[in-house]
């Protein structure tokens, strides 16, 4: 059965990221990460960083990467990224 979210997405044409808790990641290039509906900050450093979201951990990991702009909603991350990984969570 499909989560109530995903039908009105489905039905209205509304992206399920306004309308849920589902993240959003939009990447330019290898040298900028922005990622919606995040649940906060899991750990930082200037070569990795960890950002929580609903059911997801996203890894990043680079050179210099640094927080540009968070707030309840986004987090832009910089720097020169090497790898971006996910991990499923309960």
């Amino acid at each position: 059965m499909k989560k109530i979210s995903t039908a009105v997405s489905e039905k209205t044409g509304i992206p399920i990221e306004v309308i849920s808790d589902t993240p959003k990641l939009e990447m330019t290039g290898h040298s900028s990460l922005y990622i919606e509906n995040h649940k906060g900050i899991k750990s930082l450093t200037d070569t990795s960083v960890a950002v929580m979201t609903a059911g997801l951990l996203i890894y990043a990991e680079g050179v210099g990467l640094n927080i540009k702009e968070i707030d309840k909603e986004h987090i832009k991350i910089s720097g020169i990224f090497t790898s971006l990984r996910f991990e499923k969570q309960e």
